[in-house]
């Protein structure tokens, strides 16, 4: 049984019978810190999603759990086929 919640680190999207998910990656330090506040008996705090290398910046939108993403893309280069 793994220690984090890992639907919270990795994320998700899919659709199930009828239902659709969309959970987007958080930090797992906010996710333990989370955690160790509810094993405390207290609320946890508000998470922003993460994504770990992401220079940008994300930032809540009008809608409730819904973020904005900036931030800058730029073509590195064409990917090597596999060698036999």
């Amino acid at each position: 049984m793994p220690i984090l919640p890992m639907v919270l680190v990795n994320g998700a999207d899919g659709i199930g019978t009828g239902w659709s998910s969309s959970v987007p990656n958080f930090n797992p330090r906010d996710i333990v810190a989370n955690l160790r506040r509810l094993m405390a008996g207290e609320e946890p705090e508000p998470m922003t999603p993460w994504y770990r290398g992401f220079a940008g910046t994300v930032t809540p939108a009008d809608q409730k759990g819904s973020y904005s993403t900036y931030g800058s893309i730029a073509k590195a280069g064409r990917a090597q086929p596999p060698r036999d």
